[in-house]
């Protein structure tokens, strides 16, 4: 059975991965001035980060083994 390791879990990670994914959507919000709806800004298209990042981290811990 395989079992994945803390190191490879770590939380660490995760939020440095999606405080990464964001930073485009935030520059992006700064720089257009456009909203999707009243009220409701480009930057806030980041609520996909989090989701991203376990993506990411979880198809990566299958790429370890």
């Amino acid at each position: 059975m395989n079992t994945i390791t803390s190191r490879s879990r770590s939380p660490l990670r995760f939020f440095l991965l999606v405080f990464a994914l964001s930073i485009p959507f935030w520059l992006l919000g700064t720089i257009v001035r456009y909203q999707m709806l009243p009220g409701v800004p480009v930057s806030a298209l980041m609520f996909v980060c989090p989701v991203t990042a376990a993506l990411i981290l979880v198809f990566a811990s299958y790429e370890e083994f």
